[in-house]
């Protein structure tokens, strides 16, 4: 949060709007100063070539920004799709520190992509049994390099500078944390419905599950 000390552009780029918001941080509270929606393809038609539909995905992010009259240029976004993977994995206890060694010797059990194509990270999120089957809770996220790059460079192309990108499911349970405050025990269900894509998080004491 310390990110928000001064005005940032919260961006969504989805499969067919672009939303832009221009947040701040005041006291313990966040305020929404500024805010557009963009079309990606106003005709309704998606171009069928990579190179049209990523010219009409900046347009539509450079015409939010104007529409919003945003002037800052920090900007926090999140990835979706599928290449990304999320995985709920178990292992055995060991200090956390050396989870993320062992899971990159072990990462392409689990993920369809080669460990070198992809940025890997992970998180412990709890225990699970006793004694001899005692097994750690473990949340990994990969990210294929390829896609990251591109809509980096998106982003900058649009004039901005990327400072955070999340993913989309997990930046979806922040908000809901931030705005919510949830009980502890509380279990919920987060429902995204995107033009082309849709995810459903769980999210229960604290964590993603």
């Amino acid at each position: 949060m310390a990110l928000l000390s001064r005005p940032t552009i919260g961006l969504d780029i989805g499969s067919r709007l672009v939303k832009a918001v221009q947040l701040k941080k005041k006291g313990k509270q966040i305020e929404l100063e500024k805010f557009a929606v963009q079309e990606i393809y106003p005709s309704g038609e998606k171009p069928r070539d990579a190179a049209s539909q990523r010219r009409a995905v900046l347009e539509a992010v450079q015409q939010a920004l104007t529409k919003a009259k945003i002037s800052v240029s920090q900007a926090v976004s999140a990835v979706a799709g599928e290449a990304i993977i999320v995985r709920y994995i178990q292992l055995p206890p060991m200090p956390e520190e050396e989870v993320k060694n062992a899971l990159r010797f072990e990462a392409e059990e689990y993920i369809p992509f080669r460990v070198e194509d992809v940025n890997i990270d992970s998180a412990v999120i709890g225990y699970s049994g006793e004694g001899q089957t005692r097994r750690m809770d473990v949340l990994l996220v990969c990210a294929r390099k390829d896609h990251i790059n591109e809509h980096v460079n998106l982003i900058r192309d649009a004039g901005l500078t990327p400072v955070t990108v999340d993913v989309d499911s997990f930046a979806f349970l922040n908000c809901y944390e931030i705005n919510y405050d949830p009980d502890p025990q509380e279990v919920v269900a987060l429902v995204n419905i995107g033009g082309d894509i849709t995810t459903i998080s769980v999210y229960s004491a604290g964590y993603p599950k």
